[in-house]
């Protein structure tokens, strides 16, 4: 049976306070016909002028924060909640720090936050054991497109990237892991398909505790 897919950097809790403890949210611009859409669960990158923008797996620490609700201005001149904010949007004033500006919420990328991810394939990973291995291991994100009807991220942890060299996220443990303690059936997350899931913690970001350097 295949995995489910679900889609982004699931914000699951932190290391300090476990599951369902989260930082507060912080607010981050985004620049006027920004080219690429922002989604919910994606993986934000820090920009010098102060705006946000979705991540890409180049983005050595840079890493700021995952998406967790957006708001723009639409023709009609009024602010609009949603999940995602669609790639070209603009505004006026269409200077950063406009009052139309588009914004994003997102919990900051701290050491001590935990997500839960899918994997992008089962590269290597053909067993149980071959999973646990990853534990500890370094992978970078992968992106895609996020889904306008829904609202949510494509990003997806690469495990094929996966190695004990520096890369944006490390991770912790498997989801629901282990399966056979808890009584949860093998099929909720198939270790060693496509979309398995994983908790990680950024491992490349830009606050501090990654770095004393600024952008």
């Amino acid at each position: 049976m295949a995995n489910v897919q679900y889609g982004g950097f699931r914000p699951w809790g932190t290391l300090s306070g476990g599951e369902g403890v989260f930082p507060r949210p912080l607010r981050g611009e985004v620049a006027n016909n920004n080219s690429t859409g922002i989604f919910k669960y994606d993986i934000l990158t820090a920009v010098s002028d102060g705006t946000v923008v979705a991540a890409a797996a180049a983005d050595n620490g840079k890493l700021v924060g995952v998406c967790i609700g957006a708001s723009f201005v639409k023709s009609d001149g009024k602010r609009y909640p949603s999940d995602f904010i669609p790639a070209s949007t603009t505004f006026t004033p269409t200077t950063v720090g406009s009052v139309n500006a588009s914004w994003v919420d997102f919990y900051p990328l701290t050491t001590d936050l935990v997500m839960e991810v899918d994997g992008s394939s089962s590269t290597g990973i053909t067993t149980v054991a071959g999973a646990i291995g990853l534990i500890q291991e370094n992978c970078d994100l992968a992106t895609g497109s996020g889904d306008t009807t829904t609202g949510v991220s494509a990003m997806t942890l690469d495990i094929s990237t996966h190695n004990t060299t520096t890369f944006n996220f490390r991770i912790i443990s498997i989801s629901n892991y282990p399966v056979a303690d808890i009584g949860i059936p093998a099929a909720i997350n198939d270790v060693t398909i496509t979309r398995a899931k994983y908790l990680v913690v950024c491992n490349e970001g830009i606050l501090p505790g990654y770095s004393a350097s600024g952008i």
